[in-house]
């Protein structure tokens, strides 16, 4: 069978995570045996260690933080090494430099493919979608829940209108070269976390997700000690739970409106077209 569309992987791992480039390597394998009509290569990018960062270039990145009015508190050494790794592979996609893909999916070397049989159907979904920023996976669980939208046609992914502070993580999405620019953009205009979608994402109305991966693969002491850190780093930093929860109940509030007023149009357009139909 002749495989006509092609699908880059290109996966953010620490060079000395062999595990977890073995783990992602067998649920490649396992993703080339599930899709047969779809030619699908795997690449590693080795991901930038923050703690190998000299303290000039840290204090640097968070100066710029500070000067652009973007933080409450400085980045850890692990989310600057974090978020240098997407920059960098942002850049490089949107200087075209994998053209010849029909797709390009960034991911991170914890995920590991959700357990269900529609693997086939998503992704055929995903080269044929029109939008430039698509999930694969991602936010917490408890997120999942409260995130608002709607099951698509082909019932092969979820559109979310919900807030964008419910979007978190960044270990599983495809973008375009054009969206990889404006990433890079934003990211120089105003440095954070390579997750921080409530402000990446801040121009878009409705975004894509697929349950495509989950995250959570085979622990190994350098991701250890990199949470580690990270939890010691925040624990400095604690915010005013009441503060941020009241702003989360007031952004639910306006999507839920935002969702109802959607509703009305869809249903206002079915009217029309069966007026046209009579």
């Amino acid at each position: 069978m002749s495989k006509s569309s092609k699908v880059l992987f290109i996966c953010i791992s620490l060079k000395q995570s062999l595990e977890r480039r073995k783990a992602i390597e067998l649920e490649f394998n396992k993703l080339r045996q599930a899709v047969s009509d779809i030619e699908i290569e795997l690449e590693f990018f080795d991901a930038i260690y923050g703690k190998d960062l000299s303290s000039e270039i840290l204090a640097l990145i968070n100066i710029a933080r500070e000067q652009a009015g973007q933080c409450k508190r400085p980045m850890s050494t692990g989310e600057i090494g974090c978020m240098l790794s997407h920059l960098f592979l942002w850049q490089r996609i949107s200087e075209q430099r994998y053209a010849n893909y029909d797709r390009v999916v960034i991911i991170e070397d914890d995920v590991y493919l959700a357990a269900h049989h529609q693997h086939t159907a998503q992704l055929h979904s995903i080269l044929h979608h029109p939008a430039e920023f698509i999930f694969l996976s991602g936010h917490s669980k408890k997120a999942r829940t409260r995130i608002l939208g709607y099951i698509s046609e082909d019932q092969t992914h979820f559109n979310m209108l919900g807030s964008r502070y419910q979007y978190t993580m960044a270990c599983a999405y495809s973008i375009t070269p054009n969206e990889a620019g404006k990433l890079v953009r934003k990211m120089l205009a105003k440095t954070t976390v390579a997750d921080d979608w409530k402000f990446l994402l801040s121009e878009k109305s409705e975004i894509p997700y697929y349950y495509f991966f989950e995250q959570g693969g085979e622990d190994d002491s350098t991701i250890e000690a990199v949470d580690q850190n990270r939890q010691a780093f925040l624990a400095q930093y604690k915010e005013n739970r009441f503060s941020k929860n009241t702003y989360k109940i007031w952004q639910d509030i306006q999507t839920f409106f935002k969702l109802l007023i959607k509703l009305k149009k869809i249903k206002k357009l079915i009217q029309y077209i069966n007026n046209l139909n009579c």
